[in-house]
């Protein structure tokens, strides 16, 4: 009876794939929304010489109009944390502390930024963004899938 009872009071528990998919989709939308218009302000302000659009230098022709070049550097913010978001739920969403988060964004940092950037404001602005958003996204999928009321 009381194994009976544990089953299904984890089975209530069990987020689906579907469920952990669509919630780590949202989340990430809403972290490159937010923090690429915290990038693009801090850059605006003269806080840092980088910001989303230096991402595709490489890849965009000099002609295409702003707005075309920004919806593409949403976008590639977009699939990377997508990616990084459903990694997170699907694997370490049970860690309820925010090292793993913390750790994930300064080394996301490291790959994209890194150190070798001449200025320092651009470095700890960009810094302070990539931690803050992989905090958030991690706080958020570890809070949503093991909230008591599930």
């Amino acid at each position: 009876m009381v194994k009976r009872r544990r089953r299904l009071r984890r089975a209530e528990n069990a987020a689906t794939a579907k469920e952990r998919f669509g919630k780590a989709l949202e989340v990430s939308l809403v972290a490159v929304l937010l923090f690429g218009a915290l990038s693009l302000l801090a850059q605006a302000l003269g806080w840092s010489r980088l910001s989303l659009l230096d991402g595709l230098d490489g890849w965009s022709r000099p002609g295409k109009p702003l707005g075309i070049r920004l919806l593409g550097a949403f976008l590639v913010a977009y699939v990377l944390t997508a990616v990084y978001a459903l990694g997170y739920a699907l694997l370490l969403v049970r860690i309820h502390t925010p090292w793993p988060s913390l750790i994930l964004g300064v080394s996301l940092w490291a790959l994209v930024v890194g150190w070798h950037y001449p200025d320092l404001n651009t470095r700890v602005v960009t810094l302070s963004l990539f931690v803050l958003a992989a905090l958030m996204i991690g706080a958020t999928l570890a809070n949503e899938f093991s909230s008591p009321e599930r």
